[in-house]
């Protein structure tokens, strides 16, 4: 928040200038997350009917799992949060 507040730079703002901006990139970000939020959660909604009524076999499912786990904790590493491994294999 800090850097895009940083990076909008008008010629001699006065407080209340600097106040509207602040406000205008706070609302844009929040807008922004509750946007991402509702793409993933509406992804997930869709990879979970497509699981469903797929005809996969379990073990084949299980494996497929695991590699994916694999893969995402090698790309993500730390950014891969415990709690979105919980929502993503609770909802699978």
């Amino acid at each position: 928040m800090d850097n895009l507040n940083a990076f909008v730079r008008p010629a001699r703002p006065d407080n209340s200038v600097k106040r509207q901006i602040q406000a205008t990139n706070l609302a844009r970000a929040t807008d922004t997350g509750r946007v991402l939020l509702n793409h993933y959660q509406t992804t997930l909604n869709n990879i979970t009917q497509t699981l469903a009524n797929s005809s996969i076999s379990k073990d084949n499912f299980l494996a497929a799992k695991q590699t994916a786990l694999q893969w995402g904790k090698r790309n993500f590493r730390n950014k891969l949060h415990s709690s979105t491994l919980i929502t993503v294999f609770s909802a699978v």
